[in-house]
């Protein structure tokens, strides 16, 4: 038998955080213990307000109907998790079994079947993930947990006044990041233009990779200028330049765009049957898997899947997880032998975050081991 626990844990940052849809000064969350035979397997409920689809108010009454589930043994669980079922052990490495395995589980327990709570199934499914690792070996086992292995990531310039930015840019070269990401949209473009062209005056694209994400704040009307004043900058690519919803209009922009999109938002509560139809419709050049926005691990490898049958390049973005969630991404994340930069924080914008053995060199995500 299987015992849930959770409590709040909301995160409040050192500095606002701006976004085009406001400024973050805390965010809500939840840690999740699963414990089974002594052993603890733990996960994050991490919510963004006004972008998760979990909707708060209802985070504490869904865990108590997960967790009585568990104590009335109304899922088989001893096969997953528990040591003494040893014809069904699998092996550390075939990591696509065990999330197929856990995803099943959390079906049978009707955890966000239809979408409505992804950071729900997020913080289960990455605290039953521990719970495999410390009963039969982790399934997420990889150069990158026993230090010989580091991830590049980009660095994140948030949005602010021209002057803040800047700051943040010169930070960023200092420690060495080769790929950097703005956010825009948020002041105004003129601004913004010029802070790219101060930036690609100094850097040619090969010295300095350049992303921007609009976070959706163009409307279709704004977007294909915008877009062609961007493309004289070099960029890698822009996330998101519209509100996700707009499928044909996000269509006609991939096609027509002289710079590479990313669709971020536009995968957020898509169910499995319609990831494939979605891709199809507006064939982006690349996509955004965040893990706590799309359910976890096993929805967001299913993108992966889709994604590869059309072409379309992917990396992968924590959302401002604590150190918890973004530890099982970063994790999760190195199993894919990524090249590209990806899109993982550093948890240094906490004032409480947890304590991690996650560390950045020279734009390179590590664990010190």
């Amino acid at each position: 038998m299987l015992k849930l626990q959770h409590k709040r844990h909301n995160l409040r940052f050192k500095r606002p955080a701006g976004t085009s849809r406001g400024i973050l000064t805390e965010k809500p969350g939840r840690f999740v213990e699963i414990y089974c035979e002594g052993r603890c397997g733990r996960g994050e409920v991490s919510l963004i307000p006004g972008l998760s689809p979990d909707d708060e108010k209802l985070i504490e009454s869904e865990l108590d109907r997960i967790g009585k589930a568990l104590r009335g043994g109304a899922v088989d669980i001893d096969r997953l998790c528990c040591p003494d079922n040893k014809k069904d052990k699998k092996s550390p490495a075939d990591y696509k079994t065990v999330l197929a395995d856990i995803a099943a589980l959390l079906d049978t327990l009707e955890v966000s079947p239809d979408g409505r709570f992804p950071a729900v199934r997020f913080a289960m499914e990455t605290a039953l993930l521990e719970l495999v690792a410390l009963r039969k070996g982790d399934p997420f086992d990889s150069p990158f947990l026993r230090g010989e292995q580091k991830i590049p990531i980009n660095g994140l310039i948030w949005m602010g006044d021209v002057s803040y930015m800047r700051r943040q840019i010169e930070n960023k070269l200092a420690e060495g990041y080769k790929c950097l990401k703005l956010k825009i949209g948020a002041i105004d473009f003129a601004a913004e233009y010029t802070l790219l062209a101060e930036i690609r005056k100094r850097f040619s694209k090969d010295a300095l990779e350049l992303r921007v994400d609009a976070n959706g704040a163009f409307s279709p009307e704004q977007a294909p200028e915008i877009l062609q004043q961007l493309s004289k900058f070099d960029l890698h690519s822009i996330e998101q330049p519209i509100a996700p919803g707009q499928r044909e209009n996000m269509a006609k922009l991939c096609r027509e765009s002289p710079l590479a999109i990313a669709l971020d938002e536009e995968l957020i509560g898509i169910p499995l049957t319609e990831q494939n139809t979605l891709l199809e419709q507006i064939k982006p050049r690349y996509i955004i898997l965040k893990p706590s926005l799309l359910g976890g691990f096993y929805f967001a490898e299913k993108w992966i899947e889709h994604a590869a049958e059309h072409g379309i390049g992917y990396w992968i973005t924590s959302a401002l997880e604590s150190n918890l969630g973004l530890n099982a991404i970063a994790r999760w994340t190195a199993l894919h032998n990524v090249q590209m930069p990806q899109g993982l924080g550093t948890g240094a914008l906490f004032v409480n975050n947890l304590p991690s053995s996650l560390r950045i060199e020279e734009g390179h995500l590590g664990l010190a081991v």
